[in-house]
């Protein structure tokens, strides 16, 4: 009776592990899906593939004691309540990341359960999946450009130490008429999570006390500071004293290089036996594959029905005229790169020139679908993440609706004026309500305040005019 008992147990407990595997691909879907068209796609791939490092190893779990029964209980109810009480949130707050981390906690159960992996090896698994879980919006964009200008100060006092000709201006390292810049994408934000990655399947894999381990994985973050410093180093010397396309042949090579690296140096370094002990058995093997099968298959299905950029979307009340209040404009391409950053489902650039004098307006207008993701991208996160010094006060409301905000931007040789507006649901026509419209009007800063002023309102009263054409 008591092995019947518990073969239905283990009956039961396949069962919801099998349904959890469904659920947490499903779950964690959306933001797979995301990542795809993004470099996150790299981070996300190396979290699965350590937490199956983990998951392979001979000391991941034990089968048939009852004490390794009764603790594998144990987990199977905790991740159940963490993935219940983690999706009742993202539910309640509408929270997808909060929703993201159920998901991650039913693959871990069912890995558990498959794998029948130990309460070590679980919580490696966990952290782990945890990572492909991005930081909220708002710490993403500040994590970038607070490393580029510490990155930036530091380097420049050790120039000034050594004597050097070398002065900094916001996350510029300017020398005589050379600057570089240490922009979001080089400020070495992105090599965390591979770091931590390493470092989280070292920790797991090695013995000793949790206190130690826990140690081992907070390492992850000066060492991959210090190993983007490294680079960092590399670039500026190139900078300074070789040809453009020398250093655009290492940028790229570094760029590409140094995530792997920073993953694999700590295993390497701290669980050198690891690859000796890797055993993959076929009950292992088939729970794994059936994870990366649901998970890919999930994300596959979600990329493919999100619909592309300004698809159904009519544009007629978006489109910038040639011709405002005296002012010529001239279509401007945008970079492809800025285009995939932005991800916005309208977007048009126009560099409008004077009758009367020869100023030039740089306009650009963009509307994303997503609110939330609008605010990802105003122009003091973009100009920041571009390295440039950002000075202004906060946006301020001028009509309902409708938000105002002026910038000075400033690198080692430029100086611009910035205006912004920000429109949302209130002052947006019923066909766009849901998302935001920005309108960026940059021109020099040698212009007095007023005059800039005026013409920026001078575009936004044009917009606003083809709207109520629209309607």
């Amino acid at each position: 009776m008591m092995t019947r008992a518990l073969t239905d147990t283990g009956r039961l407990t396949g069962l919801l592990a099998g349904v959890g595997l469904l659920a947490g691909a499903g779950l964690l879907a959306p933001l797979m899906a995301a990542g795809l068209t993004t470099d996150r796609w790299a981070v996300n791939a190396l979290a699965f593939v350590s937490a199956l490092l983990i998951a392979f190893q001979p000391g991941a779990g034990t089968a048939g004691a009852a004490t390794e029964k009764r603790q594998r209980g144990r987990l199977y109810q905790a991740l159940v309540l963490l993935a219940v009480a983690s999706g009742a949130a993202g539910i309640g707050l509408g929270h997808d990341k909060a929703g993201a981390f159920a998901g991650v906690c039913l693959l871990t159960l069912f890995l558990v359960r498959f794998c029948r992996l130990s309460g070590q090896s679980a919580a490696g698994v966990l952290i782990c999946l945890g990572l492909t879980i991005p930081l909220p919006s708002h710490m993403e964009a500040a994590l970038g450009p607070w490393l580029a200008e510490a990155e930036a100060g530091l380097f420049t006092g050790l120039a000034q130490a050594m004597g050097l000709p070398i002065y900094r201006l916001g996350a510029q390292v300017v020398s005589g008429p050379v600057a570089v810049t240490i922009n979001s994408a080089c400020s070495g934000a992105m090599l965390i999570w591979p770091a931590l990655l390493g470092f989280t399947v070292a920790a797991t894999v090695r013995p000793g006390p949790a206190g130690q381990r826990a140690a081992i994985v907070a390492m992850a973050l000066p060492f991959a500071f210090c190993v983007n410093l490294l680079r960092l180093g590399v670039l500026l010397v190139l900078n300074f004293n070789a040809p453009d396309d020398v250093v655009l042949a290492f940028h790229d090579f570094l760029g590409w290089a140094i995530m792997p690296l920073v993953w694999v140096a700590p295993i390497l370094l701290l669980a050198p036996g690891l690859a000796e002990g890797l055993t993959i058995r076929p009950r292992q093997a088939v729970p794994a594959a059936l994870m990366l099968a649901a998970v890919s298959t999930s994300a596959g299905l979600q990329s493919h029905m999100r619909p592309a950029p300004g698809a159904d979307m009519p544009t007629t009340g978006l489109a910038m005229p040639a011709y405002v209040a005296g002012w010529t404009g001239h279509a401007m391409a945008m970079p492809d790169d800025e285009r995939r950053i932005l991800a916005a489902d309208y977007a048009v650039r126009r560099l409008y020139s004077g009758l009367a004098d020869d100023r030039d307006v740089l306009v650009t207008a963009i509307y994303h679908r997503d609110a939330a993701q609008a605010d990802q991208h105003d122009s003091y996160k973009c100009y920041r993440a571009l390295g440039w010094r950002v000075d202004g006060p906060p946006a301020s409301r001028i009509a309902p609706g409708m938000w105002m905000r002026t910038l000075t931007v400033r690198d080692h040789a430029r100086a611009q004026a910035v205006t912004e507006f920000i429109l949302d649901d209130a002052a947006l026509p019923a066909a766009y309500r849901g998302g935001k419209f920005r309108l960026q009007i940059v021109e020099r800063l040698s212009v007095p305040e007023a005059v800039r002023r005026e013409t920026a309102f001078t575009f936004i009263r044009a917009v606003d005019a083809i709207w109520g054409e629209a309607s």
